[in-house]
């Protein structure tokens, strides 16, 4: 902080903070064999806690008892997900909340999503996209810049801090507007568009090329709709994921650009409303099985697509394809089959019998 004392944020549940975001993923990321175990968040939640870094030492307080120094600032924050700190900044005059986080290797992160809002790209010289630092899952690239004021509570402030806006987000560092259902280690997404976030549940070693909008939301009356990627699956940019139901996606799945799955569409029904104000209306739900290969441009709209199956580019999927087909056209028809008995692909007709 500029011209201001040294400031020591004392905060209740900052310790669970370092374990949840920082030792709880580890364990899943690297070996921790130099170690014998986890203090939780149960233990830290009935103390005042100070971390002092100069000092490497945890120091836990009554609550009845503690005292604030008078060298010490008091920031407010509120908990998310009840249990991450969030608190109240002012970015160059913009308001906004940020979660404290111990385990940050930078100044300040902005999550792409505020900055794309408030034209932080247009509105500062950013530097070419470079390594800022190594999330759970890996390297995160990004873009550096220099905000000019950050105003905290009490009327303390920093000045020409030195800022990171990510361009791919990697393991634990998988933060939009809020957080994912889940993700697993080794997992990348590049500049993507996430709605529904909760909902959405991602494995491991996922790569999630640029630009992609998966999104799952509450539209057709299902009240817990899920979209699910599996552990070794790779998309292609620009895809286009949209669940109000259920879309699996299976493991070691490979799509090309621009691909479209969605498990409900458009009632359009109405000659008297425009279609974009008529209801979304709810398909079947939409797996696509472990090994499938989806090519570029391929819908596919409450249907199905068997394991190991092949879809051509440009083709639309609105029936079930079948495990161990070969599909293209629009709509898409199985042109060859796997046969288990010769071992061999062998050319069907539009119903999947061999010819």
């Amino acid at each position: 902080p500029h011209k201001t004392p040294k400031v020591y944020i004392i905060m209740l549940l900052l310790i669970c903070i370092l374990i949840l975001l920082l030792l709880g993923y580890y364990f899943d990321f690297i070996k921790l064999d130099f170690l014998d175990g986890v203090v939780g968040y149960e233990v830290f939640r009935r103390f005042i806690t100070e971390i002092n870094f100069t000092g490497s030492s945890v120091t836990l307080y009554e609550k009845e008892i503690f005292k604030k120094p008078d060298h010490a600032y008091a920031i407010p924050f509120r908990l998310l997900d009840g249990r991450i700190p969030v608190i109240k900044v002012s970015i160059d005059g913009i308001e906004a909340e940020f979660i404290i986080d111990t385990g940050d290797r930078s100044n300040l992160t902005l999550f792409p999503k505020f900055a794309d809002e408030n034209n932080f790209r247009f509105r500062y010289t950013l530097s070419d996209t470079l390594l800022t630092g190594y999330g759970i899952g890996g390297p995160i690239n990004g873009q550096l810049l220099t905000i000019k004021k950050i105003d905290l509570d009490e009327g303390l402030f920093a000045e020409n801090v030195i800022t990171r806006i990510p361009t791919i987000l990697a393991g634990a560092f998988n933060r939009s507007d809020t957080v994912l259902g889940s993700i697993g280690n080794g997992s990348k997404l590049i500049n993507p568009t996430l709605s529904g976030s909760k909902r959405i549940f991602i494995g491991s070693k996922v790569y999630i090329n640029d630009r992609g909008w998966l999104a799952c939301e509450v539209l057709t009356g299902e009240t817990d709709p899920k979209l699910i990627i599996g552990d070794g699956t790779y998309i292609g940019r620009f895809c286009h994921i949209y669940a109000t139901s259920k879309i699996e996606i299976g493991k070691k799945v490979l799509m090309a650009d621009k691909v479209y799955i969605s498990d409900n569409l458009h009632s359009y029904e109405n000659v008297d409303l425009p279609v974009i104000d008529q209801p979304i209306k709810q398909t079947n739900p939409v797996i696509i099985a472990d090994g499938a290969w989806l090519g570029e441009n391929v819908c596919v709209i409450g249907a199905s697509v068997g394991k190991n199956s092949v879809v051509g580019a440009n083709s639309i999927v609105n029936k079930d394809i079948p495990d161990y087909c070969v599909a293209i056209g629009s709509p898409a028809v199985i042109i060859k089959r796997y046969n288990a008995t010769t071992k061999q692909w062998q050319k069907t007709d539009k119903d999947g019998q061999f010819i």
